[in-house]
């Protein structure tokens, strides 16, 4: 080998030397594998809650009618019959602010004779009047009072509450407590624990208010409600 062969050689050998004593570079970290997505069920619960009503409304029909007269004179004696229903009222006890009297309606009366003409005998003229009680023990003596002083018919009664808010929470308390034992069921079929509540929406809602008939004795709340949890 030629002196100049060996010495570039050498020279090759050394520079391969270095390069395998320098750290070598890291490689790419491996990446951990991801977490699986926690397991959820959904279920749906339903909560109920019965309460006592601490109001009720009173719905009273005042119709007059007046043959041979005209739209105003039946409209002055309609006036004259909801002025003294107003007075046996609050005779009887009931607050004038918790008293709404609706617009009359006036209607005009008529007969048809035996060539069928029609003629005008005179109006009738009806209105509605709402009265409500947060002292139940006077519904009673108010009636009574409001049937001789110019009312017509009682038309309807409608328990309820003045505040719901209380009732609602219970509610919707005993929903999710009812979405969880559901929930915990199908957990522990798949012999896995309960988690977390992750999501609960109200789907239903049925809330006793003023303006709905029902019991005097037993006003129901009842709420529904879809829960989600991790298992």
């Amino acid at each position: 080998m030629k002196p100049q062969q060996f010495a570039a050689l050498v020279a090759g050998l050394g520079l391969l030397a270095l390069v395998l004593l320098l750290p070598g570079r890291p490689g790419p970290a491996a990446s951990e594998p991801e977490a699986p997505p926690p397991r959820t069920v959904t279920v749906l619960g339903q909560g109920e809650v019965r309460v006592k009503p601490d109001q009720v409304t009173l719905y009273f029909s005042v119709t007059t009618w007046k043959q041979g007269a005209s739209a105003a004179e039946a409209e002055a004696l309609h006036d004259a019959s909801v002025a003294r229903l107003q007075e046996a009222l609050q005779g009887a006890g009931a607050d004038a602010a918790a008293v709404a009297i609706h617009a009359p309606k006036v209607r005009p009366l008529t007969r048809q004779d035996v060539a069928g003409v029609v003629h005008l005998t005179g109006y009738e003229v009806s209105t509605r009047v709402e009265v409500t009680l947060t002292n139940l023990q006077r519904m009673d003596g108010v009636v009574d009072a409001a049937l001789a002083g110019g009312a017509t018919e009682l038309a309807d009664v409608a328990y309820g509450l003045r505040d719901a808010a209380d009732a609602r929470q219970r509610a919707l308390q005993a929903a999710v407590t009812d979405a969880r034992s559901k929930a915990l069921a199908c957990a522990q079929g798949q012999n896995r624990s309960l988690g977390d509540l992750v999501a609960v929406e109200v789907v239903a809602e049925e809330a006793p208010v003023a303006g709905s008939r029902s019991s005097p004795t037993a006003l129901v709340y009842r709420v529904e409600v879809r829960g989600t949890f991790e298992y």
